[in-house]
C-alpha cells in the first residue's frame, strides 16, 4: 500500500484496519522517518512479513495496544531497520 513511498511522515490514525489480514510489505522500501499506526487493529492479521523491510530512514513508530504481534508469521518484519 505504501511500499516505496517518498513521504517522510505518515499518520494513519484514521485508517480502519479491523478487517485486514495481511500487512505484508506494507511500508517496505519507503523513505518514511515517522509513522503513526497507533490506531491499527491487527487482531485479524496473520502475517506481517516484510512490513517494515528496508526502511532505512525510519526513526519513530507510534504503536498502541491494538497492534498485536501474536501473529502466525512475523518473518523479517523489521528487516534492515535500525530504530
Amino acid at each position: 500500500m505504501f511500499k516505496e513511498s517518498k513521504a517522510e511522515e505518515l499518520y494513519l490514525s484514521s485508517f480502519d484496519t479491523r478487517k485486514v489480514t495481511s500487512t505484508c510489505s506494507m511500508f517496505a522500501f519507503s523513505n518514511i522517518t515517522t509513522i503513526d499506526i497507533s490506531n491499527f487493529d491487527t487482531n485479524k492479521v496473520t502475517t506481517t512479513e516484510r512490513m517494515f523491510s528496508n526502511m532505512t530512514n525510519l526513526k519513530i513508530i507510534y504503536f498502541s495496544d491494538k497492534f498485536s504481534l501474536k501473529l502466525q508469521v512475523v518473518q523479517i518484519c523489521f528487516y534492515f531497520v535500525k530504530i
